[in-house]
Protein backbone atom coordinates (compact mmCIF):
# COMPACT_ATOMS: atom_id res chain seq x y z
CA UNK A 1 0.00 0.00 0.00
CA UNK A 2 3.35 2.27 0.40
CA UNK A 3 3.12 2.28 -2.88
CA UNK A 4 0.35 4.65 -3.41
CA UNK A 5 0.68 6.37 -0.09
CA UNK A 6 1.21 10.38 -1.02
CA UNK A 7 3.74 11.68 0.80
CA UNK A 8 1.95 14.46 2.29
CA UNK A 9 -0.71 12.08 3.49
CA UNK A 10 -0.98 11.76 7.64
CA UNK A 11 -0.46 8.43 7.20
CA UNK A 12 -1.62 5.00 6.71
CA UNK A 13 -2.48 1.22 7.94
CA UNK A 14 -3.58 -2.33 6.59
CA UNK A 15 -3.81 -5.59 7.35
CA UNK A 16 -3.48 -8.76 4.73
CA UNK A 17 -4.72 -12.00 4.68
CA UNK A 18 -3.83 -15.43 3.01
CA UNK A 19 -8.07 -16.35 2.17
CA UNK A 20 -10.65 -13.77 2.71
CA UNK A 21 -13.36 -16.49 3.32
CA UNK A 22 -11.63 -17.82 5.78
CA UNK A 23 -10.82 -14.88 7.92
CA UNK A 24 -14.89 -13.70 6.89
CA UNK A 25 -15.54 -17.33 8.54
CA UNK A 26 -12.99 -16.43 11.81
CA UNK A 27 -15.25 -12.69 12.08
CA UNK A 28 -18.38 -14.78 11.59
CA UNK A 29 -17.91 -16.52 14.86
CA UNK A 30 -17.69 -13.46 17.23
CA UNK A 31 -20.16 -11.06 14.66
CA UNK A 32 -23.42 -14.16 13.64
CA UNK A 33 -24.97 -10.51 12.25
CA UNK A 34 -22.52 -10.27 9.62
CA UNK A 35 -23.52 -10.42 5.94
CA UNK A 36 -22.43 -13.97 4.06
CA UNK A 37 -21.35 -12.93 0.40
CA UNK A 38 -21.13 -14.43 -2.73
CA UNK A 39 -18.22 -16.82 -4.21
CA UNK A 40 -17.39 -13.98 -6.73
CA UNK A 41 -17.10 -11.11 -4.41
CA UNK A 42 -14.35 -8.66 -4.85
CA UNK A 43 -13.16 -9.29 -1.56
CA UNK A 44 -12.58 -12.95 -2.76
CA UNK A 45 -9.82 -11.63 -5.04
CA UNK A 46 -7.96 -9.42 -2.49
CA UNK A 47 -5.01 -10.24 -0.05
CA UNK A 48 -4.81 -6.74 1.81
CA UNK A 49 -7.28 -4.28 2.66
CA UNK A 50 -6.69 -0.76 4.08
CA UNK A 51 -6.86 3.05 4.62
CA UNK A 52 -4.53 5.84 3.10
CA UNK A 53 -5.62 9.07 5.27
CA UNK A 54 -4.97 11.78 2.57
CA UNK A 55 -5.75 15.27 3.40
CA UNK A 56 -9.09 15.58 2.09
CA UNK A 57 -10.43 12.40 3.17
CA UNK A 58 -9.36 8.57 3.96
CA UNK A 59 -9.18 6.31 1.00
CA UNK A 60 -9.86 2.50 0.82
CA UNK A 61 -7.52 0.54 -0.75
CA UNK A 62 -7.60 -3.13 -1.81
CA UNK A 63 -4.68 -5.05 -2.65
CA UNK A 64 -5.92 -7.44 -5.39
CA UNK A 65 -4.97 -11.68 -5.78
CA UNK A 66 -6.50 -11.59 -9.52
CA UNK A 67 -6.44 -7.83 -10.84
CA UNK A 68 -8.46 -9.67 -13.84
CA UNK A 69 -11.43 -11.20 -11.93
CA UNK A 70 -11.31 -8.31 -9.41
CA UNK A 71 -12.33 -5.71 -11.53
CA UNK A 72 -15.26 -7.96 -13.34
CA UNK A 73 -16.94 -8.42 -10.06
CA UNK A 74 -16.91 -4.36 -9.50
CA UNK A 75 -17.29 -3.21 -12.98
CA UNK A 76 -19.92 -4.84 -14.48
CA UNK A 77 -22.94 -3.29 -13.17
CA UNK A 78 -21.23 0.32 -12.55
CA UNK A 79 -20.57 3.44 -14.85
CA UNK A 80 -16.98 4.11 -16.42
CA UNK A 81 -16.77 7.72 -15.56
CA UNK A 82 -13.01 8.38 -17.23
CA UNK A 83 -9.95 7.37 -18.20
CA UNK A 84 -7.40 9.56 -16.35
CA UNK A 85 -4.01 8.62 -17.43
CA UNK A 86 -4.90 5.46 -18.62
CA UNK A 87 -6.26 3.80 -15.55
CA UNK A 88 -10.32 3.70 -15.33
CA UNK A 89 -12.63 5.33 -12.71
CA UNK A 90 -15.77 4.48 -12.31
CA UNK A 91 -18.98 5.76 -10.50
CA UNK A 92 -21.11 3.53 -8.49
CA UNK A 93 -24.25 3.43 -9.92
CA UNK A 94 -26.06 2.88 -6.55
CA UNK A 95 -25.10 3.15 -2.87
CA UNK A 96 -22.28 0.90 -2.03
CA UNK A 97 -20.21 0.21 1.28
CA UNK A 98 -17.01 -2.36 0.41
CA UNK A 99 -16.54 -1.63 3.77
CA UNK A 100 -19.10 -3.19 5.64
CA UNK A 101 -17.66 -7.30 5.42
CA UNK A 102 -14.43 -5.11 6.61
CA UNK A 103 -15.01 -4.47 10.03
CA UNK A 104 -14.23 -4.23 12.65
CA UNK A 105 -10.96 -3.50 11.16
CA UNK A 106 -12.10 -1.02 8.76
CA UNK A 107 -15.20 1.32 9.58
CA UNK A 108 -18.19 1.49 7.63
CA UNK A 109 -17.18 3.76 4.56
CA UNK A 110 -19.51 5.71 1.57
CA UNK A 111 -17.91 5.39 -1.42
CA UNK A 112 -18.70 6.99 -4.70
CA UNK A 113 -15.69 6.63 -7.21
CA UNK A 114 -13.44 3.88 -7.36
CA UNK A 115 -10.15 3.57 -9.55
CA UNK A 116 -8.38 0.44 -10.92
CA UNK A 117 -5.08 0.91 -10.58
CA UNK A 118 -2.75 -2.01 -11.60
CA UNK A 119 -3.49 -4.69 -8.51
CA UNK A 120 -4.68 -2.29 -6.10
CA UNK A 121 -8.52 -0.63 -6.57
CA UNK A 122 -9.05 2.26 -4.34
CA UNK A 123 -12.02 3.54 -3.37
CA UNK A 124 -12.94 7.48 -2.28
CA UNK A 125 -16.05 9.52 -2.15
CA UNK A 126 -14.87 12.31 -4.03
CA UNK A 127 -13.01 11.97 -7.18
CA UNK A 128 -10.01 14.03 -6.72
CA UNK A 129 -8.03 12.31 -4.10
CA UNK A 130 -8.58 9.09 -6.83
CA UNK A 131 -6.58 11.46 -9.34
CA UNK A 132 -4.23 12.64 -7.06
CA UNK A 133 -2.72 9.22 -5.80
CA UNK A 134 -2.91 7.94 -9.44
CA UNK A 135 -1.01 10.98 -10.14
CA UNK A 136 1.97 10.71 -7.80
CA UNK A 137 2.21 7.16 -8.15
CA UNK A 138 2.70 7.57 -11.64
CA UNK A 139 5.32 10.31 -10.99
CA UNK A 140 6.71 8.18 -8.44
CA UNK A 141 6.45 10.64 -5.61
CA UNK A 142 4.79 8.01 -3.15
CA UNK A 143 5.56 7.37 0.09
CA UNK A 144 8.01 4.28 -1.31
CA UNK A 145 9.86 6.20 -2.97
CA UNK A 146 11.26 8.75 -0.32
CA UNK A 147 14.80 7.75 1.50
CA UNK A 148 13.24 7.97 4.80
CA UNK A 149 10.61 5.39 5.04
CA UNK A 150 13.00 3.41 2.94
CA UNK A 151 15.47 3.50 5.74
CA UNK A 152 12.63 2.50 8.05
CA UNK A 153 11.16 -0.41 6.45
CA UNK A 154 15.09 -1.73 6.59
CA UNK A 155 14.15 -2.84 10.20
CA UNK A 156 10.47 -4.01 9.47
CA UNK A 157 9.99 -7.74 8.39
CA UNK A 158 9.08 -8.38 4.88
CA UNK A 159 5.50 -9.30 5.22
CA UNK A 160 3.19 -8.04 8.04
CA UNK A 161 -0.14 -8.82 9.00
CA UNK A 162 -0.96 -5.10 10.04
CA UNK A 163 0.84 -2.54 9.34
CA UNK A 164 0.90 1.32 10.17
CA UNK A 165 2.58 3.82 9.08
CA UNK A 166 2.88 7.82 10.24
CA UNK A 167 3.69 10.79 8.48
CA UNK A 168 5.38 12.82 11.36
CA UNK A 169 4.94 15.84 9.71
CA UNK A 170 0.93 15.50 9.96
CA UNK A 171 0.56 12.81 12.98
CA UNK A 172 0.96 15.03 15.25
CA UNK A 173 -2.13 17.95 14.15
CA UNK A 174 -4.25 14.25 13.28
CA UNK A 175 -3.32 13.45 17.08
CA UNK A 176 -4.22 16.95 18.54
CA UNK A 177 -7.78 16.41 17.20
CA UNK A 178 -8.43 12.96 18.99
CA UNK A 179 -6.58 13.62 22.07
CA UNK A 180 -8.44 13.83 25.24
CA UNK A 181 -8.17 17.21 26.85
CA UNK A 182 -5.36 16.11 29.82
CA UNK A 183 -3.23 15.14 27.39
CA UNK A 184 -3.22 17.98 24.75
CA UNK A 185 -0.55 20.03 26.37
CA UNK A 186 1.82 17.01 26.41
CA UNK A 187 1.27 16.24 22.89
CA UNK A 188 2.39 20.04 22.09
CA UNK A 189 5.55 19.15 23.38
CA UNK A 190 6.80 16.52 20.92
CA UNK A 191 8.97 17.20 18.48
CA UNK A 192 9.26 14.65 15.52
CA UNK A 193 11.16 16.75 13.15
CA UNK A 194 14.25 13.99 13.25
CA UNK A 195 11.58 11.23 12.49
CA UNK A 196 10.13 11.47 9.48
CA UNK A 197 8.47 8.12 9.94
CA UNK A 198 7.07 5.93 12.26
CA UNK A 199 5.66 2.21 11.85
CA UNK A 200 3.94 -0.01 14.14
CA UNK A 201 3.94 -3.82 12.61
CA UNK A 202 2.39 -6.80 13.44
CA UNK A 203 3.24 -10.40 12.02
CA UNK A 204 1.13 -13.23 13.09
CA UNK A 205 2.56 -16.90 13.59
CA UNK A 206 0.25 -19.68 14.15
CA UNK A 207 -0.01 -19.10 17.91
CA UNK A 208 1.60 -15.70 19.04
CA UNK A 209 2.25 -12.84 17.27
CA UNK A 210 5.69 -10.60 17.72
CA UNK A 211 5.58 -7.05 17.08
CA UNK A 212 8.10 -4.34 15.55
CA UNK A 213 8.36 -0.51 15.92
CA UNK A 214 10.18 2.00 14.12
CA UNK A 215 10.87 5.56 15.38
CA UNK A 216 14.00 6.34 13.29
CA UNK A 217 16.10 9.24 13.29
CA UNK A 218 16.64 9.86 9.91
CA UNK A 219 16.45 12.97 8.22
CA UNK A 220 14.07 13.91 5.77
CA UNK A 221 15.52 14.18 2.57
CA UNK A 222 14.97 16.40 -0.38
CA UNK A 223 12.74 13.99 -2.10
CA UNK A 224 10.06 14.34 0.55
CA UNK A 225 10.04 18.08 0.36
CA UNK A 226 11.26 18.73 -3.55
CA UNK A 227 8.97 19.34 -6.68
CA UNK A 228 5.69 17.75 -6.58
CA UNK A 229 2.86 17.31 -9.07
CA UNK A 230 0.39 19.66 -7.79
CA UNK A 231 -2.31 19.15 -11.32
CA UNK A 232 -2.93 17.45 -14.29
CA UNK A 233 -3.93 19.95 -17.12
CA UNK A 234 -6.12 17.86 -19.72
CA UNK A 235 -7.68 19.90 -22.75
CA UNK A 236 -10.15 17.97 -24.94
CA UNK A 237 -10.05 18.42 -29.05
CA UNK A 238 -7.18 20.49 -28.88
CA UNK A 239 -3.42 19.94 -30.40
CA UNK A 240 -0.52 22.24 -28.46
CA UNK A 241 1.29 23.99 -31.33
CA UNK A 242 4.03 25.83 -29.05
CA UNK A 243 5.84 24.20 -26.13
CA UNK A 244 4.03 25.09 -22.64
CA UNK A 245 5.77 28.65 -21.29
CA UNK A 246 6.14 29.47 -17.25
CA UNK A 247 5.00 33.39 -16.94
CA UNK A 248 4.07 35.63 -14.01
CA UNK A 249 1.05 37.14 -13.54
CA UNK A 250 0.98 40.84 -13.55
CA UNK A 251 -2.13 40.97 -11.37
CA UNK A 252 -1.85 37.75 -8.94
CA UNK A 253 2.37 38.10 -8.80
CA UNK A 254 1.88 34.07 -9.16
CA UNK A 255 3.14 32.07 -12.03
CA UNK A 256 1.04 30.31 -14.65
CA UNK A 257 1.23 27.74 -17.61
CA UNK A 258 0.85 29.51 -20.98
CA UNK A 259 0.60 27.47 -23.97
CA UNK A 260 -0.90 28.09 -27.88
CA UNK A 261 -3.54 25.60 -29.61
CA UNK A 262 -3.36 25.13 -33.85
CA UNK A 263 -6.49 27.54 -33.81
CA UNK A 264 -4.12 30.49 -32.32
CA UNK A 265 -6.10 30.20 -28.71
CA UNK A 266 -4.23 31.04 -26.11
CA UNK A 267 -4.65 29.39 -22.47
CA UNK A 268 -3.39 30.28 -19.09
CA UNK A 269 -3.84 28.21 -16.09
CA UNK A 270 -2.45 28.09 -12.83
CA UNK A 271 -0.91 26.21 -10.77
CA UNK A 272 -3.41 24.12 -9.43
CA UNK A 273 -4.98 23.51 -12.68
CA UNK A 274 -7.48 26.26 -12.84
CA UNK A 275 -7.69 28.37 -15.98
CA UNK A 276 -7.56 31.92 -15.87
CA UNK A 277 -7.41 32.90 -19.71
CA UNK A 278 -8.98 31.25 -22.86
CA UNK A 279 -9.07 33.63 -25.72
CA UNK A 280 -8.04 34.04 -29.20
CA UNK A 281 -4.63 35.70 -29.36
CA UNK A 282 -2.10 36.76 -32.24
CA UNK A 283 0.49 35.80 -29.89
CA UNK A 284 2.55 33.51 -32.17
CA UNK A 285 6.26 32.70 -30.40
CA UNK A 286 6.75 32.57 -26.63
CA UNK A 287 9.83 31.84 -26.83
CA UNK A 288 10.97 34.90 -28.49
CA UNK A 289 8.62 37.32 -27.72
CA UNK A 290 8.04 36.95 -23.25
CA UNK A 291 10.28 36.42 -20.44
CA UNK A 292 8.66 32.82 -20.24
CA UNK A 293 10.69 29.62 -19.78
CA UNK A 294 9.64 26.19 -20.75
CA UNK A 295 8.12 24.08 -18.88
Amino acid sequence: MQLLHLANAAGFYSFTYSDYKKLDFNWAKIDSTRQKISDNHLLTFTREAGLIFTAEEPVLVLTTTDPVLAREAITSENELLEEFRNFSIFHFTEEVSIAENLKPLIKEKEANYFASVDEFILFSKNLSPLKNIITNYLNKTTLSEQESYKDATINLAESSSLLMVANSGEFKSKLLQVATPTILSEIEKLDFKNYPVLALQFVAESDFAHVHGVFNTTKATASASGPQQLAAIEIENTNIALKPFLLKNDKSRKIEVAFQDENNMLYLYSAYGEASVEKRSGWQDPGRNSPGRPV
